[in-house]
Order: structure tokens, then C-alpha cells, then sequence
């Protein structure tokens, strides 16, 4: 099973592992299995996350951020 998740780091704030559950199971009901998700599932709570503005990164999205870092690579 493979899963696509964009986690940018900010120079500010450390991500801890607990904090980023604690935004996924925001979408779950708590007694929900993960590991029971479907894919279509599992993607729509990380598109949701991801297409979330953070103040830390400018009110820009991870995606956003995530696509102008890959831009600059090129």
C-alpha cells in the first residue's frame, strides 16, 4: 500500500509526531482504525491537510510550498 504525504518543516515550529496525528485524527472518528482506511480515503484527509494554509509558511499551503521547492530544482 502506498501513501503520498507532504510534511513541510518550518524553521519556526518543530513538527512533532504527536501533533501531526493529533491533525489527521481531526477528520476520524478517535476509535477509527488507520490502518483500516481505504486509499480514497487516506488521500482525501491528506489533501485536506495539505491544501490547509499555515501561518508558518506565509498563509501559503504545503502543496503550495512543496511545488515552488520543486520548481526551484529544475
Amino acid at each position: 500500500m502506498s501513501k503520498q504525504f507532504w510534511l513541510i518543516e518550518s524553521q519556526m515550529v518543530p513538527l512533532r509526531p504527536f501533533s501531526q496525528d493529533l491533525r489527521a485524527r481531526r477528520y476520524l472518528p478517535w476509535d477509527a482504525q488507520v490502518a483500516a482506511l481505504s486509499d480514497q480515503e487516506m488521500k482525501a484527509i491528506c489533501d485536506r491537510l495539505n491544501s490547509t494554509p499555515r501561518k508558518c509558511l506565509g498563509w501559503r499551503t504545503s502543496t503550495e510550498v512543496f511545488k515552488d521547492e520543486l520548481m526551484k530544482l529544475r
